[in-house]
């Protein structure tokens, strides 16, 4: 009797386990077709949006009166946040197929800074915002990863704070250390002066699809998926990110990583990255151009 019932508890057991292989099997394909869907959907939708949105560039220079650029700029904002919630979509079944890999290559960080300021300066202006950009270093920085990575980041981070900041400023830190002769530990803190964010909130905040219950926040555009793809991401190069915020004061989103330093390939002549501040605009970080 004893060794029949052990046979049953066996046979249980097995049946069992092979329900949850089973169970298993069937969820990785579930969350392989969606994530096939979403790339593929994603780059469907995306490729006429782009085409929209350069239509809307085009139009804004035909001279229009007052009314119809007031309609043309809520079609671009609400374009602009369409694309960017496809992106971050995308982002998101790419990083959950394990597909995203850094691609390592010598860049200036000045470089990237500067272009991101370019693209998102008139979403400032027009919120009657200063930013604010100050460096410890005023030496070009030159890193050796991806910067993909680095761009995705920053342009989360400090979108964000444009987005739920109505006045004040943004300010952008970057304090670069050299550690080794070929390492930089690199720390940039994007602060700004918005609604902020209340103490229950914060260790969720990176949370997929988190959005608080706040008022302020929920007439904000979003999905909850930008700062949780930044933290994936950062993590890609073993970088971290933090967040400090005092609700009704603003908050400060630290990116930080240990990342190997680069030279530039050619040389070139470049201003300084200091302190630099104007109200509502933006003077340009770094330029260059190759030395013959």
């Amino acid at each position: 009797d004893i060794a029949a019932s052990l046979d049953q508890m066996a046979s249980r057991i097995d049946a069992q386990r092979l329900e949850l292989e089973n169970a298993k099997l069937n969820a990785e394909k579930a969350n392989a077709a969606k994530n096939y869907f979403l790339h593929h959907m994603s780059h469907e939708i995306q490729t006429p949006l782009t085409a929209l949105l350069g239509f809307i560039d085009l139009i804004k220079e035909t001279g229009l009166n007052s009314e119809a650029s007031l309609y043309l700029r809520t079609m671009e904002t609400s374009a602009s946040t369409l694309s960017d919630l496809i992106n971050d979509l995308l982002e998101t079944s790419r990083l959950e197929a394990g597909t995203v890999t850094p691609v390592p290559q010598a860049f200036c960080l000045n470089t990237i800074i500067q272009s991101l300021l370019d693209t998102l300066l008139p979403r400032a202006r027009d919120k009657g915002l200063s930013l604010k950009i100050t460096c410890s270093d005023d030496e070009p920085i030159w890193l050796d990863s991806d910067p993909r990575i680095f761009r995705q980041i920053l342009v989360n981070l400090i979108g964000n704070a444009i987005q739920y900041t109505e006045k004040g400023t943004i300010n952008i830190s970057i304090e670069p250390v050299v550690v080794a002769d070929d390492e930089t530990d690199l720390t940039i803190t994007v602060s700004d002066t918005g609604i902020g964010i209340s103490e229950k909130d914060i260790p969720r905040i990176f949370n997929r699809f988190f959005r608080s219950n706040d008022p302020n926040v929920r007439r904000q555009k979003g999905a909850g998926i930008g700062l949780t793809t930044c933290m994936s991401i950062a993590r890609l190069i073993n970088g971290s990110l933090d967040v400090e915020s005092t609700l009704g004061v603003g908050s400060s989103f630290t990116f930080r990583v240990l990342v190997p330093s680069s030279i530039p390939e050619r040389e070139y002549d470049f201003s300084a990255l200091s302190m630099q501040q104007q109200e509502s605009l933006l003077i340009l970080l770094v330029e260059h151009t190759p030395v013959s």
